[in-house]
């Protein structure tokens, strides 16, 4: 019997909570067995990196595989388990060095050829990560500037599982899969520029002085953008609500720092990972609203809770339009 070890972190709304993946590879009949409250993608992970491991020109072990995930009573979602789970396997059979593995959380889906894709709430689980007293995440190279936003936590960019499987080995990387990026605390790389946000159109910032007439409201649009408070526009079409929401972007004021992490973790939950408030001088965004939603949306939406219209400004503003959502 072989045993590995590796970590990963689950996200239970916006909270991280670490995970401890164990590989046990024994003689009997050729299976991976996955345990541990994992949801319906986490059990398709068995294909994923089954092909993934294969494709990147390792052997799969010709024995029973035994993956638990702890603690058992906590669920598990998504496919950021993926990477973890590989590097797991690949420990238990004796591919990669257990050591290097030590200390280390991992992070990403698998792609059948390989590549390490992005997922969703890199920065949550890096900070939870941190917390608990890691001192290392790999995560999907489009992540690193996300992750690299928590500075006690030393970052590995994987592009790929072949690339993590030469870097554990301490081996130069392989032709065109590209080699691991680690970068220290506080050295990462920036993130990439913001989008039009809501107050822009077409790369110009919309200014408060372009809407004539509508004293009330744009004085309840300075009150809000001043405060970080919800602003609810009622009216016929062609009033100039919508103007008057564009306008928000132009008043409103830099984020608190203390302000900064927790509305990131929101964002990064919510798969908004460009549009991160996190950085020194970022404005706050106004969300626009969603016209058709129904009463929990703006607070939560989804099946699995997250946050909504109402969650994601984070002192920020958000503009409902059109429809009253009652009292709750």
């Amino acid at each position: 019997m072989t045993l590995a070890r590796t970590h990963a972190i689950s996200l239970v709304g916006v909270q991280g909570h670490p995970v401890e993946i164990e590989a046990d590879i024994e003689n009997g009949l050729v299976a991976l067995l996955l345990v541990g409250l994992p949801d319906t993608a986490l059990r398709e992970a068995r294909d994923r990196i089954r092909s993934a491991i294969v494709s990147s020109g390792e052997s799969w072990p010709q024995r029973r595989i035994t993956v638990g995930l702890s603690p058992a009573s906590l669920p598990k979602r998504g496919s950021s388990f993926d990477l973890g789970i590989a590097a797991a396997i690949l420990s238990a059979a004796g591919a990669v060095p257990a050591a290097r593995l030590s200390g280390v959380v991992l992070l990403g889906e698998l792609g059948l050829d390989g590549k390490v894709r992005p997922v969703p709430g890199v920065l949550p689980a890096a900070a939870a990560a941190a917390a608990a007293g890691f001192r290392m995440a790999a995560v999907p190279a489009e992540n690193a500037p996300e992750a690299c936003l928590v500075p006690q936590l030393r970052v590995a960019a994987v592009p790929s599982l072949g690339a993590l499987v030469d870097w554990l080995r301490d081996e130069p990387g392989r032709p065109g899969t590209g080699g691991v990026q680690v970068f220290e605390p506080g050295k990462g790389p920036r993130p990439a520029a913001d989008p039009p946000a809501a107050g822009q159109a077409g790369g110009q910032v919309r200014d408060l002085a372009e809407v004539v007439g509508q004293p009330t409201a744009r004085r309840a649009a300075e009150i809000c953008a001043a405060g970080g408070h919800h602003l609810l526009l009622l009216g016929p079409p062609g009033v100039g609500k919508a103007m008057l929401a564009r306008t928000l972007g132009h008043i409103t004021c830099d984020f608190v720092s203390r302000r900064r992490p927790i509305t990131s973790r929101r964002h990064a939950f919510s798969a908004i990972v460009i549009d991160c408030p996190c950085r020194p001088g970022r404005r706050r965004s106004p969300r626009p609203a969603e016209t058709d939603a129904g009463r929990p949306r703006p607070v939560c939406r989804g099946v699995i809770s997250s946050p909504g219209r109402c969650r994601l400004p984070g002192r920020g503003t958000a503009v409902p339009r059109h429809r009253v959502y009652p009292r709750v």
